[in-house]
């Protein structure tokens, strides 16, 4: 271009050259969004594998969880839809990844005002099913915006921390940084959503460790909640406080809370789904029932089966074995993305992909939690395995996102 210096000798001097001529690239527009197809042999091809296993086994587990029948084509409709999912989900996936992650920080606070946007829609125009509005029908799907709300909340904060190392060092800094979590967290439980507003709350709470605030700070805090939430749990049981004097809870919610404490006090009401979740999982024994063989799960007497209490369905059918193999592969693949995380070239990188981490690792230890009752009820998904197309597809984008951080650890050298 005409006036511009020429850059090519520079860079050649800096260790940096243009693109080598075999390579293909294409650009969307601006530095941030170039596709570099040539950054995909530096992907880790062992997240992506594991990925792509925990999806299969995702699909087998609901095939086994809806009752499915290759000689029965009216039992394929669950399995197909989870396979549109899943294709959809390594598309975008794929798209994310090639995509420079510096992209998401800067359109951080766009994106967070349309996921504001699309919250308060489902409070005003959302799909209700169950006594709970969580959906919004956009063209022929019906998505779940809270699911994308988790990948906007960790992009948001992010971008906001990133260039702030010392804010942690004053409790002024952190009431700034809490401030974030509040709209989405409070549109979410007004669903109500108790699970996915526990899952913000610990995204937020990763991050706050991971972009700097002093563990013994954060520990202060953790015992701080918990011991409000154990105190409110025995002035329930005693009848010190009405079950009203917490707005934001419903009935059902705090039949749950005071259901995890007392598991056997309600096996046919509150304790439903937690009483037979174990039943099944204990009656899997070391290697199963085998697929769609499982005695409760097959005769409905395990709710919510191939969504919630998925887990329970591979306890039953798959045993004791095809539960560790897949505690083990999500294990793996939570690994990886903190591997990534500690490798990342910056803060914003390590930031984006450590709070991938603590997503992925809160919704594995409460969904599995919940199913042998070591955890409350709350709804929460089992990342990849679940039915459901918006959280695989916010599962998916978050990936990709850590995809990229990795394939961008380091500058790449070209040669001429």
């Amino acid at each position: 271009m005409r006036g511009r210096p020429r850059a090519g000798a520079a860079a050649r001097r800096s260790g940096v050259g243009i693109l080598h001529r075999d390579a293909v690239r294409t650009r969307l527009g601006g530095e941030g969004t170039a596709i570099e197809l040539r950054l995909w042999r530096r992907a880790d091809a062992t997240l992506l594998l594991i990925a792509l296993l925990l999806m299969a086994f995702g699909v087998v587990a609901i095939a086994s969880a809806t009752k499915f029948d290759l000689h029965d084509r009216a039992t394929w409709g669950t399995v197909e839809r989870q396979l549109l999912w899943v294709g959809l989900g390594l598309a975008w996936m794929a798209v994310v990844a090639s995509l420079d992650y510096h992209v998401w920080p800067r359109w951080a606070w766009p994106l967070y005002a349309f996921g504001l946007g699309l919250l308060a829609l489902v409070l005003v125009a959302g799909v209700t099913s169950r006594g709970a509005a969580r959906w919004v029908n956009i063209g022929p799907f019906t998505l779940q915006p809270a699911e994308f709300m988790k990948v906007i909340v960790i992009v948001a904060l992010a971008a906001y921390y990133a260039p702030r190392e010392a804010m942690f060092r004053t409790w002024s800094g952190l009431l700034a940084a809490g401030v974030w979590l509040l709209p989405p967290a409070a549109l979410v439980l007004k669903q109500p959503d108790l699970g996915s507003t526990l899952v913000l709350c610990a995204i937020t709470a990763g991050l706050w460790y991971l972009a700097g605030m002093p563990g013994a700070r954060l520990l202060a805090l953790a015992a701080a909640g918990v011991g409000s939430v154990a105190a409110l749990m025995y002035a329930f049981l005693h009848g010190l406080v009405p079950p009203s004097a917490v707005p934001f809870l419903h009935d059902y919610q705090i039949r749950r809370l005071l259901v995890f404490l007392h598991p056997g006090a309600d096996k046919l009401g509150a304790g439903y789904h937690v009483w037979q979740s174990m039943l099944a999982i204990g009656s899997g024994g070391l290697f199963g029932q085998g697929l769609a063989n499982g005695a409760l799960n097959q005769y409905d007497y395990l709710p919510e089966s191939q969504t919630d209490f998925i887990f329970a369905v591979v306890g039953e059918d798959m045993g004791f074995a095809g539960a560790m193999a897949l505690v083990v592969l999500e294990a793996l693949l939570i690994w990886r993305v903190f591997r990534i995380a500690a490798s990342a070239r910056d803060r914003e990188g390590a930031l984006l992909a450590g709070g991938t981490g603590v997503m992925l690792l809160f919704q594995l230890l409460v969904n599995v939690g919940m199913t042998i009752g070591l955890m409350p009820v709350t709804g929460i998904p089992l990342p990849f395995i679940s039915y459901g197309g918006s959280s695989l597809l916010a599962n998916a984008w978050a990936l990709g996102i850590v995809l990229s951080v990795g394939m961008r650890r380091h500058k790449l050298l070209f040669g001429r």
